[in-house]
């Protein structure tokens, strides 16, 4: 596609009613469907899914695929996602480095990741412009940037992030002159982690959900309603490593003590015990028992606390400790003792291991999700599957097996 006509698509796909990008992600989750499913799935009239397609057929969102086998009739063709017209780009800030990558519109990764390291918001900044200059090209639809820290995401501004703890606020608005006409979705590490896993698993309707992030000196929170995390929300979410309790710990970089993610971390361990140790080892490590109890009582409290206040119907604990399950599965049961008795057995907790950092993949999803996925509004109501219907129709509306990896804790 020309430069000119790639400009005219960004902008009409910018702009896409909540129903398309709702069929949308439903042809993504089903893996491919027709329009007839598709109809039958989304309570749709079947005119107005033959126009719908036949949009998105046009903006290189989805094509069509072969010809299914039927018995009798005209063979239906199924619609897929397109994963050649259209790419995201994510860019995640981290202390002391740069990544960048693109996917394709169903979230897999086109290369290998690039980073650049520097220190100083100035220096990453101007990293991240040099990257940005590399990889912006006529296929780039959305770039999604995430940073650890307090962001304001409709102004493009960084409040406070422990990638630069001692600059101010910072305003990316530089940033979204050079990708124009191309939007940057900003966000927090954790929302920016929390869109990845609503990416990849099903919508459970009606249900919200609050996901926290666990890794050595990090703990974040984003609250989902209706699968989208909440932008700026105070109950507990988003900044609940920034929750304080009256007890000493190192300083943390919002320029407090008592943080919880302060106490989360080994240098709290060792002001206990003086002695040296990862994390994740002095979790499962007998010998440091009474530092990791003390840990671990501060921080029920703390979690019991948002959860309280927050009261969703579930709880979804990303580890990034590899090797720690068993202690999480007891401080899951250690907070759900402190909860509010009418909450104790209606929320559930479960743990997603091996999940890692938030990488540039994770932007890149939460661009996808902005731009192309993700309705600002309910979409159209699901109509139940009935039994005489193909596999792929049931697929737009079963609620897939979780992975292999995530387990429960009750």
């Amino acid at each position: 596609m020309t430069h000119g006509s790639a400009t005219r698509l960004i902008a009409e796909i910018g702009t896409l009613p909540p129903r398309l990008r709702h069929e949308l992600d439903a042809i993504r989750r089903a893996g491919g469907c027709s329009r007839v499913e598709l109809h039958q799935a989304l309570g749709l009239r079947p005119a107005t899914v033959t126009h719908d397609t036949a949009r998105l057929l046009r903006l290189g969102l989805i094509q069509s695929g072969r010809a299914s086998g039927r018995a009798q009739g005209r063979p239906r063709l199924p619609l897929e996602i397109d994963a050649r017209s259209w790419q995201a780009l994510g860019v995640s800030i981290e202390p002391g480095i740069v990544r960048v990558q693109a996917v394709d519109l169903n979230g897999q990764p086109l290369a290998p990741v690039l980073q650049r390291r520097a220190h100083g918001a100035q220096g990453l900044l101007g990293e991240t412009r040099h990257l940005l200059q590399q990889m912006l090209g006529d296929q780039i639809l959305a770039i999604g940037l995430a940073v650890p820290g307090f962001v304001e995401p409709r102004s493009l501004h960084v409040l406070f992030s422990a990638a630069w703890p001692q600059a101010g606020p910072i305003d990316l608005a530089p940033l979204q002159d050079l990708a124009a006409p191309r939007r940057i979705i900003l966000d927090n590490s954790t929302n920016t982690l929390a869109c990845r896993v609503q990416f990849e698993r099903p919508v459970v309707d009606g249900q919200d959900q609050l996901l926290i992030y666990f890794a050595d000196g990090r703990l974040g929170a984003s609250l989902l309603a209706a699968g989208r995390p909440v932008a700026g929300c105070i109950c507990g979410a988003n900044e609940l490593g920034h929750n304080r309790l009256p007890v000493p710990t190192p300083r943390c970089y919002c320029g407090r003590t008592g943080c919880l993610e302060r106490i989360f971390s080994r240098q709290f361990l060792q002001a206990q015990d003086g002695r040296r140790q990862d994390l994740g080892a002095s979790l499962m490590d007998p010998a440091r028992r009474p530092a990791v109890d003390r840990m671990s009582d501060l921080l029920a409290v703390g979690l019991a606390n948002a959860l309280n206040f927050c009261r969703v119907g579930r709880v979804i604990w990303a580890i990034d400790l590899p090797g720690t399950e068993p202690y999480f599965r007891a401080l899951a049961r250690q907070v759900r003792g402190q909860l509010l008795r009418e909450l104790r057995q209606r929320v559930e907790i479960s743990l997603l291991t091996q999940t890692g950092p938030c990488g540039p993949r994770d932007a890149a999803t939460l661009a996808l999700t902005q731009v192309c996925f993700q309705p600002d509004g309910p979409g159209p109501a699901l109509a139940r599957p009935a039994a005489s219907r193909t596999r792929t129709t049931a697929a737009l509306h079963a609620v897939r097996d979780r992975p292999r990896h995530e387990a429960e804790a009750r």
